[in-house]
């Protein structure tokens, strides 16, 4: 860095600019190459921790293919889909999502079938139209617990599934990241939520979440949809008033058993 401002300085000088507006060259080139580098960051950014090679799902509003990397673009992604989608390839301009993960976490983006190529079409060349959405791996204290709350979908990626209308549904388990719950709604993967948390009479939390997992499963002689939530734009203020209500809560439960 220190190098780029003597070159700027001596650049300046050559060109007869005074002090301050040697300054003010500086100052201008200095930001616009700032700018550069923060519009290229961004435009990789949906390629975080991905590399050819590496596993991912592409999923689909029937379903889900297994797929490996074999090309990486500024703002676009080529997979391999496996073998057993033979006859099952895409079409180019369907909407799908791209599934990926790391010890860290798992990540979701939205993204456009622009090319279908190769053997048997199992070539993929996918366009990113979203950012990623990151699910961190918990590691924050989660408590088992049935916990009483509202939701209310603000948008939904099956277009047949209605927002604004309100569910009620209880906790199966809560943490400062997220929380699980069942329902009869037929949530998908990155359908975004508005949420009302009843964590006592006194304390009340609202936030928007992301749906980061749903699947059927089977309760009695019916079909629910096992649904995992990251909590999104969650002010550091609410994450630490759920995180402390988790940590008592969880807390008298370990004291409460420890006297029977």
């Amino acid at each position: 860095m220190q190098e780029l401002v003597r070159c700027l300085i001596d650049s300046a000088s050559a060109q007869g600019f005074d002090r301050e507006a040697r300054v003010r060259f500086c100052q201008m080139t200095l930001f616009f190459i700032r700018i550069e580098e923060v519009a290229e960051k961004t435009a990789k950014e949906f390629i975080h921790r991905l590399e050819i090679g590496f596993p991912v799902k592409v999923e689909h509003p029937d379903d889900e293919r297994d797929a490996t990397v074999v090309d990486i673009a500024e703002n676009s992604l080529g997979v391999q889909l496996s073998a057993a989608n033979a006859g099952l390839s895409f079409k180019v301009g369907e909407k799908v999502r791209l599934k990926y993960w790391d010890p860290q976490g798992i990540y979701f983006c939205h993204a456009e079938v622009s090319r279908v190529y190769g053997p048997g079409n199992l070539k993929v060349e996918l366009s990113i139209v979203s950012r990623p959405v990151a699910m961190q791996r918990r590691r924050t204290s989660r408590l088992r617990s049935k916990i009483s709350f509202s939701f209310e979908v603000i948008e939904a990626v099956h277009r047949g599934l209605t927002t604004g209308k309100v569910f009620q549904a209880d906790t199966l388990d809560l943490s400062g990241n997220g929380l699980s719950f069942e329902t009869a709604t037929p949530l998908q993967a990155m359908d975004l939520l508005k949420l009302n948390l009843q964590l006592s009479e006194s304390q009340q939390v609202s936030t928007l979440a992301t749906v980061v997992k749903s699947e059927k499963v089977k309760r009695g002689e019916d079909y629910v949809n096992s649904v995992g939530l990251e909590f999104s734009e969650l002010l550091p203020e609410t994450r630490s008033q759920i995180v402390e209500f988790v940590a008592q809560a969880q807390a008298s439960a370990d004291h409460a058993k420890s006297k029977e």
